[in-house]
């Protein structure tokens, strides 16, 4: 296997190394223990204090990367190194990879999860105040000795074990089969027990985990008292040896405790992120509380800030809520004003301040922003005059402002593109609406016209060889009751048509000039025609 270079890497403005090879995605780095704890693994509602890490400094460190894990990046322990080529790191082509880092083992695990003898233990410790009443994270284990090893009675050990510091609470391992009260181990999980909650990667060879399995994601949770103090103890051993690793993989952010009330918010409008649009969009806050308090009656106070002003910029709204015995979720709405002003981004900051046992617990904060939408601004091409079939006109929407994606609608058919070609025999208006991801909307119209000149000719030839025979007027027929009257050369009237259909053939008239007078559209037209067989 081909490993490339080792490589320094700024992670939170500290020095780490990296390694990877070319077919794994997994990277892993090192990091100081508070930093790992801090930095990477707690999510909301947690205060960690004296963090402490026993164990070889290369069997502890940070992972990314995309893997069949289920996990994108956190801590990893592993019983020997992080780093390739005896880490976690696939593929998967080791029966029995790891290192043996000639350490002493774990007394809990000895005693309570093996039970055999452990080494090469990796203890990462700390204490924490949780801000509501359950506390849980997210994890995998993963080992060597799937599943060669698991028929012998033995297998690496891991345990997650909480214990209250100011609270009775024992010494409990929180890392338990769901549902049951069943330690997690290899001897519990793999292909033949709890398959379920088992991910076989040697039938076929992953190729980003060199372990031969692994569990699926799982969560250690556990209720808690809020305010209280706890102490976690998350340890890792091989059993038996210090030969074959195994590693415990923990997701980042997940190690939380969401507070007595929690904050959340859904925008009534497409996915605008936590934006609202004036006269369009409105969110929905939901305050959210726990099960604990479910039983009592409880107001929620909060403060309201940011640039937007209550009740101007958006409608009213309280600063309390009352939660009656069973009420787990109320919501609030945020309604943006339409108030023709642009302003700008604006904010609505509602806030929670903790109190009672928790009142050490981080404030519950959510923000939403206000926006103004820009009028729709249509410009349409001008009316146009055309003669047709001759002529063809093109019709040439445009337009700016209004809120997302702008929407053409033309009439008579024309479809939904800015532009279209049209070709009318009639005088005819064209409308065009545009409308925005808010349903503003804008219309406007073009007309277009039909005027044709009337092409009259001074001679035709009507001696039945089918062409010239007729006295005819193109574009005549846009122009209906023209008028038509032909007069000799004594002023005589020798034809009258009040609606001329560009038939006459100067019958039974001899060759000679004549006189007409035409009448079409309240226009008069005189010249002399000549007839010449």
């Amino acid at each position: 296997m081909k490993l490339l270079p080792k490589k320094s890497l700024l992670i939170l403005a500290i020095s780490a190394f990296i390694t990877c090879n070319s077919f794994a995605q997994l990277i892993t780095s090192t990091m100081t223990p508070a930093q790992l704890v801090q930095n990477v693994l707690l999510g909301n509602g947690i205060v960690a204090t004296n963090i402490t890490y026993v164990g070889d400094p290369n069997a502890i460190g940070f992972f990314k990367g995309n893997t069949n894990l289920g996990l994108d990046s956190g801590i990893v322990m592993t019983t020997g190194t992080i780093f390739a080529p005896d880490g976690p790191q696939g593929p998967n082509n080791s029966s029995g990879a790891g290192t043996d880092n000639l350490q002493p083992g774990d007394a809990y695990l000895d005693q309570i999860i093996a039970p055999a003898q452990t080494y090469n233990a990796a203890v990462l410790e700390f204490d924490f105040i949780p801000s509501s009443d359950t506390l849980k994270f997210r994890y995998v284990f993963g080992t060597e000795e799937y599943m060669e090893y698991v028929g012998g009675g033995f297998a690496d050990a891991f345990a997650f074990v909480l214990t209250g510091v100011n609270v009775a609470f024992p010494a409990t391992n929180i890392a338990l089969i769901p549902g049951t009260q069943t330690p997690v181990t290899a001897l519990n999980v793999n292909a033949n027990v709890n398959s379920q909650y088992y991910f076989d990667n040697e039938n076929p060879p992953g190729t980003t985990i060199q372990y031969d399995g692994f569990t699926v994601v799982l969560t250690a949770k556990q209720k808690v008292e809020c305010g209280k103090i706890y102490h976690i103890k998350l340890v890792l051993a091989d059993a038996l040896d210090g030969a074959v690793d195994a590693g415990v993989f923990l997701e980042a952010g997940s190690f939380a405790s969401s507070n007595p009330i929690d904050l959340s918010f859904d925008i009534a409008f497409g996915n605008n992120d936590s934006t609202l649009y004036e006269g369009c969009s409105s969110a929905s806050i939901d305050f959210v509380r726990g099960q604990n308090f479910l039983n009592q009656l409880d107001t929620v106070y909060y403060t309201i800030s940011g640039t937007a002003t209550n009740g101007s910029d958006y409608v009213s709204i309280p600063d309390s809520l009352f939660f009656n015995i069973g009420d787990d979720t109320l919501t609030m709405n945020i309604i943006p004003v339409l108030d023709q002003i642009s302003e700008g981004l604006e904010s609505v900051t509602l806030t929670i301040i903790p109190k009672g046992p928790c009142t050490q617990a981080p404030p519950v904060t959510t923000t939403i922003y206000i926006t103004n939408v820009d009028p729709i601004t249509l410009t349409l091409s001008d009316d146009k005059t055309i003669c047709t079939p001759d002529e063809s006109a093109n019709l040439l929407a445009s337009a700016t402002g209004g809120l997302g994606t702008l929407h053409y609608t033309w009439d008579n058919g024309l479809g939904t593109n800015p532009s279209a070609t049209v070709s009318p025999s009639v005088k005819t208006m064209y409308k065009v609406t545009v409308s925005d991801s808010c349903d503003n909307m804008q219309s406007d119209s073009v007309i277009i016209t039909i005027i044709c000149d009337l092409v009259i000719p001074n001679i035709f030839t009507p001696n039945g060889d089918n062409t010239n025979d007729l006295f005819i007027i193109a574009n005549l027929e846009y122009y209906p009751n023209s008028h038509l009257q032909i007069f000799n050369r004594w002023g005589k009237k020798i034809y009258d048509s009040p609606d001329y259909q560009n038939d006459w053939n100067g019958s039974n008239y001899s060759d000679g000039v004549y006189y007409f007078i035409l009448d079409s559209n309240s226009k008069l037209y005189t010249n002399f025609i000549t007839i010449l067989r």
